[in-house]
């Protein structure tokens, strides 16, 4: 049976009418065809999509796209992934291109009156329906709904002067996610364009080698890389600054020499492994008589769908394991890593403000300490998120019906490691970022809170 209002603890408003959710909006009505004649495509798949927010759709060749890109998009349009509808990954688009597409994974819904677009939104995101979804997906590992459950759902239509209000209420809330959400992106792509300069590129070093090999000063070669790390000439830095970036560019070597292991690396860098760094706390294994409708949220594999982790969506168990099983807490911070499956490789960070049970076959990044309480926290991070790593997981984790890596082997990753104080540096510059990135995170759990809190007043026409 569809999705009905009628069915639950709901009395409708005065002049609002029932309807057909199929009535007042198409569902998955623009599919590509053999008209279209895209060179490229920008892709959105179910990974890149999160609770109300997305990753930038990654522009591909059309015919190098995979079979599931078909879903055509337009302004207005929200998509609903069908697949894990626990998880909670949908977002709504205000604004498209003519070469956007989604994956069938997505159900797109088109409110066929604009002014429709933000309310269903609301509605089918709800936690209401979200449980009602969920209860009706099928498919064992990976439970899917048919879209056909959100075309025939009986919901309640707001009159116009409600419906602003509910539109009104649902677009701000979720503006400022989005506006959090981008704030994230650019601070993640600062923090890893730093990480890819210093220990990447070694761009400091480089600028300090080709001052010195001019016949110029060590003095001369430090104001070089002070330029390359800022992206300005050290005329215009003030006093502070300038003081800051020359102990930054004294901590990097001025010459580079050969490395069997990594091709040509600063002079007196270490060869060594990701356990020089860190350890890893591996996840707990619940028993199936241990889940709750309630309780302390438990972070699986399918919570990483981005760099900060889903805290809801995949169950509870009793409060009481926070104290019975202390090494497999999450807190506000904890960089998580998934080790099997669809999701392996994939690592993310705890948002503020969040408390959750680790569970299996999810680790947990346990860093080193560099000196004076300071670890290499935010190079693991920006680590975790690098090609190098992702690939290594990937070509370590074959071999099986089911991807897969353990700690260990994770642990045994190569790296290149650069003196203590210039990590102190790295960890002064790139945790603020970070605890930036953390409280945006916790600002937008606690929207959507509000959202979903308010929003079953608003559809009672209780506010």
């Amino acid at each position: 049976m569809a999705f009905d209002i009628t069915k639950l603890d709901f009395i409708l408003p005065n002049n609002w009418e029932l309807v057909r959710l199929g009535d007042i909006a198409d569902i998955n009505s623009n599919t590509i065809s053999k008209k279209d004649k895209f060179k490229t495509i920008k892709y959105i798949d179910i990974s890149s999509v999160s609770t109300h927010s997305m990753e930038l759709p990654k522009e591909i060749l059309f015919d190098q796209s995979p079979s599931r890109a078909r879903r055509k998009l337009k302004n207005n349009d929200f998509i609903i992934s069908t697949v894990r509808p626990n998880l909670r990954q949908f977002v709504f688009l205000e604004t498209v291109e003519p070469n956007w597409i989604a994956s069938t994974g997505f159900c797109v819904v088109s409110a066929k009156n604009s002014k429709h677009s933000w309310y269903l939104y609301s509605l089918v995101t709800s936690e209401t329906f979200t449980e009602y979804l969920s209860r009706v997906a099928n498919g064992g590992a990976y439970p899917a709904f048919n879209a056909i459950e959100i075309e025939n759902a009986i919901i309640p239509l707001p009159n116009d002067d409600d419906l602003e209000l509910i539109n009104s209420f649902a677009k701000n809330i979720n503006n400022k996610i989005q506006l959090n959400t981008q704030t994230n992106q650019t601070l993640e792509a600062i923090a890893q364009a730093i990480f890819k300069s210093w220990f990447v590129d070694f761009d400091p070093v480089r600028a300090k080698a080709a001052t010195l090999n001019e016949g110029k000063s060590e003095h001369e070669a430090n104001l070089a890389a002070m330029s390359v790390i800022c992206g300005k000439n050290t005329s215009e830095l003030n006093d502070t600054e300038f003081k800051q970036l020359w102990e930054i560019a004294e901590a990097f070597p001025s010459e580079l020499v050969k490395n069997e292991e990594f091709g040509e690396v600063p002079k007196g860098w270490e060869n060594t492994t990701l356990s020089e760094i860190c350890s890893m706390q591996n996840g707990y294994a619940f028993k199936s008589s241990d889940w709750r409708d309630n309780g302390i949220p438990v972070i699986k594999i399918g919570s990483i769908q981005s760099n900060i982790v889903n805290v809801f969506g995949n169950g509870f168990v009793d409060l009481e394991y926070t104290e019975t099983k202390k090494d497999f807490v999450l807190k506000s911070g904890d960089i998580i890593i998934a080790l099997t499956g669809a999701y392996v490789g994939k690592a993310g960070i705890m948002p503020a403000n969040s408390l959750a049970m680790l569970n299996q076959r999810v680790a947990k990044f346990l860093p080193k300490t560099i000196s004076n309480n300071v670890s290499y926290y935010s190079y693991i991070y920006c680590l975790s998120q690098r090609t190098e790593l992702k690939d290594f997981i990937s070509f370590t984790a074959q071999g099986s019906a089911q991807p897969n890596i353990s700690t260990k082997e994770l642990l045994a990753f190569k790296i290149l490691l650069g003196n203590k104080e210039l990590h102190l540096h790295f960890e002064k510059v790139c945790k603020i970022l970070l605890d930036k990135m953390i409280s945006n995170s916790g600002e937008n759990e606690n929207l959507s809170s509000i959202r979903d809190l308010l929003l079953p007043k608003l559809l009672n026409g209780e506010i």
